[in-house]
């Protein structure tokens, strides 16, 4: 299974804005667009973590054959766009949506065969069938607050210490008080 990422999320899931109220401080415009890279850098490494789209995205999945049951990674799944497969004759087909039944399962998200139907008749090769789908929890106002409050405090954390090692100073560690926040969205089986 071969998973691409079509449409990257088009917004961030935290403002520049909501990370100056976390850090205290108001930032200049150089700040503000290194605190948009910070931001962008602890979503995509909660996303990893996660194994979910934080930000509404498109997502391809690409498989050799139909098997029983095809797994949409990096849910949640709002929609799935489109099934399409390569015909006996290498021809790309769109599969009916009579044919399948999405089963949005928050952890475990998929497409199996519907009731007393059959998958069609494809070539069986790298690519052959096609998923596109939607997932993410939609724009940043849906995204849970423990996710917003986790990326918050890794992207203050970046902010606040631009280096691997702080020297001359007292540290304490809290992030598995902020990675607990996560615990309760974690992907846990696929």
């Amino acid at each position: 299974m071969a998973l691409t990422l079509v449409t990257a999320a088009a917004v961030l899931p935290v403002t520049v804005a909501e990370v100056e109220a976390q850090v205290r401080e108001t930032l200049s415009t150089a700040e503000s667009a290194l605190v948009t890279t910070y931001i962008g850098a602890v979503t995509a490494k909660g996303e990893a973590i996660l194994k979910r789209s934080i930000i509404t995205q498109t997502w391809k999945v690409e498989l050799d054959d139909f098997p029983d049951s095809i797994s949409l990674p990096m849910g949640p799944v709002q929609s799935v766009t489109s099934v399409t497969y390569l015909d006996d004759d290498g021809d790309r087909q769109t599969l009916a949506e009579t044919v399948y039944q999405f089963v949005n399962d928050q952890d475990r998200p998929r497409i199996i065969l519907a009731y007393d139907q059959e998958w069609e008749s494809c070539r069986v090769q790298p690519g052959s069938i096609v998923v596109t789908y939607v997932a993410g929890y939609g724009l940043a106002v849906s995204v849970p607050a423990a996710i917003k409050a986790w990326i918050l405090v890794n992207v203050a954390t970046l902010y606040n210490n631009r280096e691997s090692i702080v020297v001359g100073s007292m540290v304490k560690d809290i992030s598995t008080i902020a990675d607990g926040l996560l615990d309760g969205h974690m992907v846990t089986t696929f």
